[in-house]
């Protein structure tokens, strides 16, 4: 696939650059390692800077997808809301539904202030979660959007 420098880049052309990567990087390599040297490869590619902000990502990747699923509905959105504001992230969008008592919630939010790696992030919204029956999710927008929507 040639890579041209272009600010939009079709979702076919970036799940195939973030499937390129995992294969590279092998079957041991962790998520947040693939997302981070396909944030790498696709700010280049854009021909943005990819030199990490404050928070571990290029200043062009500003927004971030929190996404939650279990049954512990009743907490969820509160505490993922603090560990999001105590880090320097926006809340911009959340979306959620409950049914059976199984819930799915997903939270848009502004990354562009975040005081701590990306890493970090994860790490503390998953420990956070960890308390129920909670699984937790962090991703750059445009790999989520590329991966997971149509």
């Amino acid at each position: 696939m040639p890579l041209i420098p272009h600010t939009s880049m079709a979702k076919d052309q970036i799940r195939e650059i973030v499937s390129e990567v995992e294969q590279a990087l092998g079957p041991g390599a962790k998520p947040e390692v693939v997302e981070s040297v396909a944030s790498l490869v696709l700010a280049r590619i854009r021909g943005h800077d990819p030199t990490p902000g404050p928070g571990g990502l290029p200043a062009s990747d500003q927004f971030g997808v929190v996404t939650a699923t279990g049954t512990n509905v009743g907490t969820s959105l509160a505490v993922l809301s603090n560990v999001l504001a105590d880090s320097g992230a926006l809340v911009v969008d959340v979306g959620q539904t409950a049914r059976d008592g199984l819930f799915a919630l997903m939270i848009r939010v502004d990354l562009s202030g975040i005081r701590i790696a990306l890493a970090e992030l994860r790490r503390r919204l998953q420990a956070a979660a960890a308390s129920g029956d909670v699984r937790v999710t962090l991703h750059r927008e445009d790999l989520y959007s590329a991966m997971n929507l149509p």
